[in-house]
């Protein structure tokens, strides 16, 4: 979608491969700092901020990016989406029907509340 798309899926995959959290760490500073990244700084900036993981493996970080490890794991999510129709996110499908209609973060967060409540309508809607 941009000229740092890639690299920079690459990059929060090479951090979740140490942990989970380590992957929403650079997503999040992804998504605050858009602006500021461009294919010239990408890596020098999200290197920088992965350092200050505590227990991120900096080395492996780096060997990772430098020999593009996830690229395959990208590749394979970017078929995903294509065989699927995903453009955009978020793409929200719910028992395996796409919702066509997501107004924002709110929506999405008030819809898996929802969903993870044992009982009520939009529970029983999700089990068919």
């Amino acid at each position: 979608m941009h000229p740092w798309a890639r690299a920079a899926a690459e990059a929060t995959a090479c951090a979740q491969d140490q942990k989970d959290d380590y992957f929403w760490g650079l997503h999040d500073y992804i998504f605050e700092h858009q602006g500021q990244l461009n294919p010239g700084n990408l890596a020098e900036k999200l290197t920088a901020v992965a350092g200050e993981f505590p227990g991120l493996d900096q080395a492996r970080f780096q060997g990772c990016l430098s020999g593009r490890k996830m690229a395959s794991r990208v590749e394979r999510d970017v078929a995903f989406a294509a065989e699927y129709g995903i453009e955009a996110t978020p793409t929200l499908f719910v028992n395996g029907h796409r919702l066509d209609r997501v107004a924002g973060a709110e929506q999405v967060l008030t819809l898996i509340r929802q969903l993870a409540q044992p009982t009520g309508p939009v529970a029983e809607a999700a089990r068919w």
